[in-house]
């Protein structure tokens, strides 16, 4: 699978590295930031996300992997494939977090109109993020 850079979010957020990182590699927070996610269900290293409304992937399998600066997900067995990559940078008590979402070069897709529809509710989506980890952080 050739795949292509569809666009580039950035949000800065008041929350050091280490949270952003733990919450992003941990998608049952996905259902705290990413309103239309009704359901997180975790398989075997994987995750089954269902969303209440309309989407180009109403149900998608999501497999997360992490290194000390990027958490990626990449989603499969929905009408797009995708990879979206965070790029982590730790400045001081606050953290710039970064999306990147990758598609195949050939899916049968608009994606020139898709792409500022995505962009627009993934951006909404990370600065909600940045809104939950505005609060303090809960004890485990």
């Amino acid at each position: 699978m050739t795949d292509q850079k569809l666009f580039i979010n950035t949000v800065l957020i008041p929350a050091d590295a280490t949270r952003v990182h733990a919450t992003l590699t941990n998608p049952q927070n996905l259902l705290k930031w990413v309103p239309e996610i009704t359901a997180v269900d975790p398989e075997t290293n994987v995750f089954v996300i269902t969303r209440t409304r309309a989407a180009i992937n109403q149900h998608e399998v999501l497999t997360v992997t992490s290194n000390a600066t990027t958490v990626t997900y990449t989603s499969r067995e929905g009408r797009l494939p995708y990879q979206l990559v965070f790029t982590i940078v730790g400045q001081a008590s606050q953290t710039l977090l970064q999306e990147t979402l990758f598609v195949p070069r050939n899916t049968g897709l608009p994606l020139t109109l898709l792409s500022p529809i995505a962009k627009h509710a993934l951006k909404q989506n990370l600065e909600m993020l940045a809104m939950l980890l505005r609060r303090p952080a809960m004890p485990d």
